[in-house]
């Protein structure tokens, strides 16, 4: 399976849809703009899309990952959160300015290592990675796949100008089911290597989630309070996931 080639292509249709709903929001909340219609209180929205930077931190959120845990630091420019949301829904509480959000996304993660090592999941028992010292790497990177589950409590200032002055908050937490992972890395001697071995992230993982923005433009961030690794696999190398980015819409 070509597994770039299909994030990419689902990259593509998801930021299509959404880009064009966004406008298509935009227009009709123009043509409305007298008339205040009052809201359901239960919406859904289909197929939205978040992009953003997807890293891992040391315990007491230390970025800059110290003594063993250093080769795992990542080059920032490459790794990348893509968060394909199949769904969501609003539920209204109080006159459609106090909502409760939830619903389905499909998360891919790729990070990108900076040091000369790559995870190894050929038949080791913990977490290893793997030393290319010996070798000229041109990149090494980790994917992971999840399904995700978020629960907020949000706030709208104007639910019927959103796309122009409103300011939304969202704060809540998530839980998601690891479904796959794989490391990749490419050398000057034996080119491109794909493994798609145990490297023992991780099944269930939960945090908190949280959201901001105004008129079009909405960020989001999510720390992970279950360590990136199983425990008992870990091998000493505690990292917990974190990701932060924007939402492409459509808007509510």
């Amino acid at each position: 399976m070509n597994y770039k080639g299909t994030v990419i292509r689902i990259f593509g249709v998801f930021l299509f849809l959404s880009i064009a709903w966004t406008l298509q929001g935009q227009i009709e909340e123009v043509a409305t703009d007298t008339v205040i219609e009052k809201k359901k209180r239960l919406e859904t929205r289909w197929l939205m899309l978040d992009v953003g930077y997807a890293g891992w931190a040391g315990p007491g959120f230390n970025t800059q990952l110290q003594d063993s845990l250093s080769r795992f630091q990542q080059g920032n420019g490459w790794s990348m959160h893509w968060n394909f949301q199949i769904f969501q829904q609003r539920v209204n509480l109080i006159q459609d300015k106090f909502n409760i959000l939830y619903g389905f996304s499909m998360d891919f993660h790729r990070y990108s290592l900076s040091q000369k090592y790559a995870l190894d999941g050929s038949g080791t028992t913990v977490v290893q990675p793997l030393s290319l010292d010996t070798f000229n790497v041109l990149y090494s990177r980790f994917n992971t796949f999840h399904f995700t589950v978020p629960l907020m409590l949000n706030y709208e200032s104007h639910p019927d100008r959103k796309l122009l002055k409103s300011f939304r908050i969202s704060l809540g937490a998530y839980g998601s089911m690891n479904l796959g992972a794989k490391a990749r890395y490419k050398t000057v001697e034996n080119g491109k290597v794909k493994d798609r071995g145990e490297f023992y992230v991780s099944t269930l993982r939960y945090g908190l989630l949280g959201e901001i923005g105004f008129g079009p433009a909405t960020f989001y961030g999510r720390y992970g309070l279950s360590p990136f690794f199983a425990s008992v696999r870990d091998n000493g190398y505690v990292m917990y996931p974190f990701e932060i980015g924007l939402k492409l819409g459509p808007y509510w």
